[in-house]
């Protein structure tokens, strides 16, 4: 395929292999490419087993932090953080709320399309890390709470 076809957003496997040979050599750890028009998700993720199975997103964004009785909910994507559905809306939660699995605690902006933030099990939302408006990165810490046991 042509140079100028691959320029033209025309995606091939050798396009695909070069992207993870640069992130490799830049040292990143973690980055998931989409192409729409292509049908392709490629989720990579070095020095570890990344995230097989068709997780579900809640389960992909959340990690255990130090301490052992709380979770960490991180940004999936790297966007605007949102604590509301509208600017008129109140927030979706509060610290000190009992949260589901699956209930929805934020939005993430990415280019006019939003993610949904979801608690990842049932528990209270013991803190709000990320601010109402502001640019997240990925794996950034949006939240932090205590699941039931």
């Amino acid at each position: 395929m042509s140079e100028a076809r691959q320029a033209a957003g025309v995606w091939t496997p050798d396009g695909v292999a070069r992207i993870i040979a640069e992130a490799e050599r830049a040292g990143v750890t973690h980055f998931r490419l989409d192409v729409a028009s292509a049908g392709l998700t490629l989720d990579f993720t070095r020095g570890g087993s990344g995230a097989a199975g068709g997780a579900p997103p809640a389960a992909l964004s959340a990690t255990a932090p130090a301490e052992s009785d709380t979770l960490t909910i991180t940004a999936p994507v790297l966007g605007t953080f949102y604590r509301r559905r509208s600017p008129e809306e109140p927030p979706l939660v509060q610290e000190g709320q009992a949260v589901q699995a699956g209930e929805l605690i934020g939005l993430i902006e990415v280019m006019k399309t939003y993610h949904e933030i979801t608690a990842p099990s049932d528990g209270i939302i013991a803190s709000i890390l990320a601010e109402d408006g502001h640019y997240v990165e990925y794996g950034q810490g949006l939240a932090t709470m205590r699941p039931h046991q």
